[in-house]
């Protein structure tokens, strides 16, 4: 039957993924929609390293990629400061933000996760600096882990960190005996959200969607 109520939990790391899929549902259903964000993103203050020695810059996220930036734009330093980098961005979503500001990956993987970053990243890697990997806090360890099995130096900063809306997670939990649908957009989202109501889901008779294995 059709949903008389479509729920959407956006997570901000890739809001324009969020937008685009509630945008083409809008437009061919009937439902309700609504786009909740239950993570709040902040930039870090870390310091970058110095970038003469980086060889190639990994953005895991839409954030990532702000954050980065964001770190330049306080350092007073611009793009001409990345002319000796390559890029590699996780996803097309990813890479759309990067080209934002006018810098386009060098590579992006077949699939949009940071465990196939990582293996199909060993094939253009050659051995002449350091990979630094623009990250969250809560980042997963596959990325490094990888790297480190073949021996690619890297180095590692948390730019941005994750924490749960407390008003929208509750606002969540008070719709979930009246939803037909829940769309997850990340493992964070999916963290939080199964924390927050841990003992409230077996109201919710719907169905989940979630993007990519590790989600759900």
């Amino acid at each position: 039957k059709s949903p008389n109520f479509f729920f959407s939990i956006v997570f901000y790391m890739a809001p324009e993924f969020t937008h685009t899929i509630a945008t083409a549902l809008r437009s061919t259903s009937a439902a309700h929609i609504a786009e909740v964000p239950i993570l709040r993103v902040d930039y870090c203050t870390a310091e970058l390293p110095d970038l003469s020695a980086i060889e190639w810059l990994f953005f895991t996220s839409s954030n990532a990629v702000r954050a980065f930036f964001a770190q330049l734009q306080n350092r007073h330093q611009d793009v001409r400061t990345l002319a000796h980098i390559r890029c590699a961005a996780v996803g097309s979503g990813t890479a759309a933000t990067l080209a934002q500001y006018g810098v386009y990956a060098d590579f992006v993987p077949s699939k949009a996760d940071s465990a196939t970053l990582a293996s199909e990243f060993i094939a253009h890697y050659t051995p002449n600096g350091t990979v630094l990997l623009l990250r969250t806090h809560a980042a997963a360890p596959e990325l490094p882990q990888v790297l480190a099995e073949h021996n690619i130096a890297f180095a590692e900063v948390p730019v941005y960190t994750l924490s749960a809306e407390a008003e929208a997670l509750q606002y969540v939990q008070q719709q979930l005996s009246v939803l037909d649908y829940i769309v997850v957009s990340s493992t964070a989202a999916a963290n939080a959200l199964v924390s927050a109501c841990i003992g409230e889901l077996h109201r919710f008779a719907g169905n989940w969607v979630c993007l990519g294995n590790k989600t759900y």
